[in-house]
């Protein structure tokens, strides 16, 4: 089933929506959020393939995120979760933390989750994802890190959402998740060839 979650925070607003892939009962994409007093941070983890296997592992990276994000860095993170996924199927992941304190945006990849962001005066970055997966081999995640001043917009995605336009619907909805994410809902709904977890925010 659709699964739309639209949840206020101190900073700001997140919307979620999440599917299955056709012909499957369970989601094999996983994501967490949460929100301290000096940063915002949300996860999507996309297991390999679908169905029960694909979310044992998406499960298995968040669950580490959710224990080990206060006091760990993203490379830190990415390292713990490629460890415990050795012997699993493994999972592609994206990371995006806003430090409300230092005011930066740090971002961390492996694979294709993609990301999108706009920060402050309407400049929309889009990082480069890097190559591979997590499942116990050795890996480099990609990292960027972007300075804010007041205001932050994001998007991340598992790669089973439709994303011609995406760009474009980003910018013209950045300040309003709930917006965005129900236009791009009518384009994913029709052809879900793979499961999709889109999480749309906007911090300030």
């Amino acid at each position: 089933m659709a699964n739309i979650i639209e949840e206020d925070h101190l900073k700001g607003k997140t919307v979620v929506y999440q599917k299955e892939k056709q012909g499957y009962s369970i989601c094999g994409d996983a994501y967490y959020m949460i929100e301290k007093d000096g940063y915002f941070l949300v996860a999507i983890a996309d297991g390999l393939g679908s169905g029960e296997n694909a979310n044992r592992s998406a499960r298995i990276a968040v669950n580490i995120i959710k224990k080990q994000h206060a006091g760990t860095s993203l490379e830190g993170l990415f390292s713990t979760c490629n460890a415990a996924l050795s012997k699993e199927r493994g999972v592609v992941m994206t990371i995006l933390k806003i430090d409300y304190d230092s005011k930066r945006i740090l971002y961390g990849n492996i694979g294709n989750v993609g990301c999108i962001l706009t920060i402050d005066d309407g400049v929309c970055y889009r990082p480069i994802p890097g190559t591979g997966f997590l499942a116990g081999r050795r890996i480099t995640p990609k990292t960027y890190e972007y300075p804010f001043d007041s205001e932050v917009s994001f998007v991340l995605y598992s790669d089973g959402a439709e994303v011609h336009n995406m760009r474009d619907r980003f910018v013209q909805y950045a300040a309003a998740p709930s917006e965005f994410v129900q236009k791009m809902v009518g384009s994913n709904d029709a052809t879900r060839k793979d499961d999709i977890t889109i999480i749309s925010g906007h911090m300030k």
